[in-house]
């Protein structure tokens, strides 16, 4: 036998129904999305060594944190003509240029690389050894002189502040990359390695694949 107050519950629960939902069957339905897209910002501030071969074609070196973590830093140049397009598309960035002299106080050649005096443009990657995941940073464009460099870049989705403390070359550059860089195949290649504090900051686009709705 039926307990009526759990009739009663039931019929006071269907008066709260609108008259078309009482005769209705309801079903679960799934709709699937589109593939969606998360942007998160990430931050990494720490010190760096970061090396350079004569002809600046390329740099690699390393990030290390307050909190221990480690990043491998790495760039590429663009060709000259993939360097004049981005010049072009970004005439409301500002470059520090040293227009003294072209040498240094030995009369070697100046670390100062202009490309149209507007600098050189890398394409960068960045690896984070926890996660082992690699990020491509916007193009930043480099501007170097005999005591410091500049990273630059005009990009909206990158920001990077590289204040060079250290310059070394000869054997105190081969002498600092075998001990912080442990390349053996950079030494002897009159390198030139700049170490200071560095702050990248830059979105990353993560794709979520398609989304199901219950």
């Amino acid at each position: 036998m039926q307990d009526p107050s759990h009739r009663l519950s039931s019929e006071s629960e269907s008066n709260f129904l609108p008259n078309f939902a009482k005769n209705m069957s309801f079903s679960r339905r799934r709709r699937e999305h589109l593939s969606s897209v998360q942007i998160s910002q990430m931050e990494v501030v720490g010190t760096t060594m970061l090396c350079f071969p004569t002809d600046h074609s390329w740099f690699q070196g390393n990030i290390n944190t307050e909190d221990d973590s480690s990043y491998s830093l790495f760039g590429d140049r663009l060709t000259s003509q993939e360097n004049l397009d981005i010049i072009q598309s970004s005439t409301d960035c500002n470059f520090l240029h040293d227009d003294n002299n072209n040498t240094d106080e030995k009369g070697d050649e100046t670390l100062v690389v202009n490309v149209k005096n507007e600098g050189i443009t890398y394409k960068v990657t960045l690896t984070d050894h926890f996660t082992g995941l690699n990020y491509n940073l916007p193009e930043i464009r480099v501007h170097l002189d005999p005591k410091a460099a500049k990273f630059l870049t005009c990009s909206q989705d990158a920001q990077v502040d590289f204040n060079v403390e250290e310059v070394y070359r000869g054997q105190k550059a081969d002498m600092m990359i075998q001990r912080q860089l442990g390349s053996s195949s950079l030494l002897g290649r009159k390198c030139l390695v700049y170490s200071g504090p560095i702050s990248l900051i830059f979105n990353d686009t993560i794709s979520l694949g398609k989304n199901w709705c219950l």
